[in-house]
């Protein structure tokens, strides 16, 4: 092929994908898919095309087409941890847990040999949330270990992630030792699965942020409410995995452990939020969290 035939390819290539990004970003799915369609076409070896087919279908809440995007991304880049991410999702979608768990092993693997550790260990937590197992609560005890030992400075623009979900890591971990949260519902998981995906697809289409974290904080107190604990907790860490200073979320999280008598994750929650009182006084939440911290029976 010649360097004008190259170069034609490419433009022809890359003036698709940009067609497709613009369209997604209008809400038009049909639009994208066919201008990511063309993209494929043009340069059929690349996996770009099919991971962003993959999550305009996954946003659609398609999940069985989603999934054969991004085995089609896999298969040119086995590796690729956004393809391996949101075949994890749309695994998750249709209720396959073993298999998205599966997926998510891959990814924290990847991630780690690369260095990523927040993004292993938020992998991993995952994984062991779909399915436990004991290889899996072995490799995430790993990874919250290695994480730890790296400063809030060393850990740069990810600290703040980092210390949440080191948080969420070491909650998930002491669940079944005694006095663990009750188990919840296959039911229950399963609609904080969707409801993550619903929330993620109204973000991209320019939904309102402010509303999905308002709709996210309700959910944590209502499942507490219900005494679902491993369910409040799980969409408590979600809904800081995105928002990190939430406050309102965190004091949710606190009132949780000082519930169920979790002294020691209480008394970590204090020493997350003192972090960010030092760098920002909240005067009402401080006053709020000391309530929490002196009322063992909140």
């Amino acid at each position: 092929m010649t360097d004008d035939a190259t170069d034609d390819v490419y433009e022809r290539y890359r003036d698709a994908l940009q067609r497709g990004h613009a369209a997604r970003r209008r809400g038009g799915r049909n639009a994208a898919l066919l201008a990511y369609a063309e993209a494929a076409a043009a340069a059929p070896d690349r996996p770009v095309p099919y991971i962003a087919m993959g999550a305009v279908q996954l946003t659609a809440g398609r999940a069985r087409e989603a999934l054969e995007s991004y085995d089609a991304a896999l298969r040119r880049a086995p590796r690729d941890v956004v393809a391996l991410r949101g075949r994890a999702e749309a695994l998750a979608l249709e209720g396959r847990w073993a298999a998205a768990a599966t997926t998510l092993d891959v990814l924290a693997e990847t991630c780690e040999a690369e260095g990523r550790l927040v993004d292993a260990l938020i992998a991993a937590r995952r994984g062991l949330e779909m399915a436990e197992s004991r290889p899996r609560r072995r490799a995430l005890a790993d990874l919250v270990d290695r994480v730890r030992i790296a400063t809030v400075a060393e850990a740069g623009d990810d600290a703040a992630i980092a210390v949440v979900e080191l948080e969420a890591a070491e909650s998930l971990l002491g669940v079944g030792s005694a006095g663990g949260p009750d188990a919840e519902s296959p039911e229950v998981t399963a609609a904080l699965r969707a409801a993550e995906l619903a929330e993620q697809a109204e973000l991209i289409v320019g939904g309102d942020p402010n509303e999905a974290r308002r709709a996210r904080l309700e959910a944590v107190r209502a499942l507490a409410a219900a005494e679902l604990r491993d369910a409040a907790l799980d969409a408590g860490f979600r809904a800081l995995s995105t928002a990190p200073d939430d406050f309102e979320v965190h004091l949710a999280l606190a009132e949780i452990y000082a519930s169920a008598g979790w002294s020691e994750h209480l008394a970590a929650k204090a020493r997350v939020l003192e972090r960010f009182f030092e760098i920002e006084p909240h005067d009402e939440e401080r006053a709020r969290l000391a309530a929490i911290v002196d009322d063992p029976n909140v």
